[in-house]
């Protein structure tokens, strides 16, 4: 092919693409924060936290707790940590909280 894009600039377009995916990731979480979402917690490459996605592909991670790995828990998404996931409190909600009595 003629005219081929120089290394230099291939890799400044490619920078240029990866910082907007992050601003563009951002801005979808941001939306999200506060609320309530179900995730399917996993086990993480680090023994002290466990991850998951929600129901719209927001990972998630927080403190281990093995009763919930491969569980589906309700959380509170708080915020964006350091490595891009968000944060959240798992919420003790009842199983039977929609029994009638």
């Amino acid at each position: 092919m003629e005219d081929i894009v120089p290394v230099e600039e291939r890799r400044r377009r490619n920078e240029m693409l990866r910082i907007l995916s992050e601003k563009k990731k951002r801005h979808f979480y941001n939306q999200f924060l506060g609320r309530r979402r179900d995730v399917l917690f996993e086990v993480h490459k680090d023994p002290t936290l466990m991850t998951g996605f929600t129901d719209n592909y927001l990972k998630v991670e927080t403190s281990i707790d093995p009763s919930k790995l491969n569980q589906i828990a309700t959380v509170q998404l708080m915020n964006i940590n350091d490595n891009g996931n968000l944060d959240v409190i798992v919420m003790d909600i009842p199983e039977n909280v929609f029994e009638y009595v």
